[in-house]
């Protein structure tokens, strides 16, 4: 990625409360957003985070779903 990461999640996640969070190799949190009703596809600007590799963290309801991430 360079300035934007699409993050598409389940239809049952729908319309609920929903974290999306990245993290550095470090293992800190780079970025987070909370939405209390997200729609299907969510857009996170990652155009102020430094060049190198991150996770993407999805979590609802105690589900989580992770990717791995290269950002340049």
């Amino acid at each position: 990625v360079s300035n934007e990461v699409r993050i598409t999640i389940p239809a049952n996640w729908q319309n609920k409360k929903v974290v999306y969070e990245i993290f550095s190799a470090n293992g800190r949190i780079a970025k987070k957003i909370e939405t209390a009703s997200s729609s299907q596809t969510e857009t996170m600007n990652v155009s102020t985070l430094s060049p190198g590799f991150y996770i993407v963290r999805v979590s609802f309801e105690g589900q989580t779903a992770q990717q791995k991430i290269i950002k340049q």
